[in-house]
């Protein structure tokens, strides 16, 4: 595919313009061209849009996205010109320590979509074989935009190890945090989730949590056997600390843009597990599996579909809290 596209630009925090460029092209041979159907709005890219987030600019955002192959290099198998797809965020090197021990997500030299390379809030984008997967045509493409915060979550709960019947507390009920609720009950887990938004919560019910709380009025005689931080607070921080059983585990996935101070004796004495969890890591495959079985869905998180002119419009949403996920309608454009 050859020509010109439209595209959102950022020039500056706050600042931004649609242009006209030229749609990128097959350069490598394991090159995969898609034009994008649906991008979702990511907290980075509302943290890079305010300026809370060091970057070059111009740049084009956006790392979320499914849409339709429509040109692949001379050495791809993976996908076809006309197949559904969406795409991994992270670029790893694959050669480097964290690579080669299986840990592509913690790559020193990974590249990341709409940070370091141009991300998806334009028509096309073209990305390495590698990180394209086709999903089924019976995913929307509002659920699928949705899917780069879902293995997010995945992650987080395979780093947690979920176990049958786990009493699992997950801390934010934002995209992240409900794509693990369903992810920790596929597990066998008895998951309860945590928030300050009642509507969140309210969700959170629907989608199978046993129970829900407000962070400021948690339960002061309850344990919990997994704890997954996907609010990433002071205070949520320091109640994971306090509610989890001995030898249990935590999972910060939850990004804190401040120091916290815990209680490095409770953690000791009580043996606690201490995980961090950062974007996936080779789990897009059985992720994908999940959702195209039924059984996790992304319907009730994608809460928010502006058109393509609306962007700044859907960051904002993002940046009050209104949509838990906002989805860009490329077709209205």
């Amino acid at each position: 595919m050859t020509g010109t596209m439209k595209r959102f630009v950022l020039t500056g925090p706050g600042e931004y313009h649609y242009d006209t460029a030229p749609i990128p092209g097959i350069e490598k041979d394991t090159d995969v061209q898609t034009k994008i159907l649906a991008a979702g709005i990511c907290g980075t890219d509302v943290h890079i849009f305010h300026g809370r987030r060091a970057q070059e600019f111009p740049f084009v955002i956006g790392h979320e996205y499914v849409g339709i192959v429509t040109a692949v290099g001379p050495a791809v198998t993976k996908v076809k010109v006309g197949d559904y797809v969406t795409g991994e965020a992270n670029y790893s090197c694959g050669v480097c320590q964290q690579c080669a021990t299986g840990h592509g997500n913690l790559c020193v030299d990974k590249k990341i979509v709409g940070i370091t390379v141009p991300g998806v809030f334009q028509e096309y984008t073209v990305v390495p074989e590698r990180y394209v997967w086709k999903i089924p045509e019976s995913i929307s493409p509002r659920e699928g935009a949705a899917i780069e915060a879902g293995v997010v979550g995945f992650h987080a709960v395979n780093r947690a190890n979920v176990h049958a019947a786990d009493r699992v507390l997950i801390f934010g009920a934002g995209s992240v945090g409900l794509w693990a609720l369903q992810c920790a009950r596929v597990q066998g887990g008895r998951v309860y989730m945590s928030d300050i938004n009642k509507d969140r919560l309210a969700i959170a019910k629907e989608l199978g949590a046993e129970d829900v709380f407000y962070t400021t009025d948690m339960p002061v005689d309850e344990k919990f056997d997994i704890i997954i931080d996907a609010a990433g607070a002071p205070i949520t921080i320091q109640q994971s600390i306090s509610l989890c059983r001995d030898n249990g585990t935590i999972v910060f996935v939850g990004i804190c843009a401040e120091p916290v101070e815990i209680d490095m004796c409770q953690v000791t004495r009580h043996e606690l597990n201490l995980h961090g969890a950062v974007a996936s890591n080779a789990e897009y495959p059985a992720f994908i599996q999940l959702l195209s079985t039924g059984q996790i869905s992304g319907e009730k998180i994608a809460t928010h579909v502006l058109p393509f002119e609306e962007i700044p419009k859907a960051i904002d949403l993002m940046a009050k809290q209104i949509a838990i996920k906002a989805v860009i309608d490329f077709s209205t454009k």
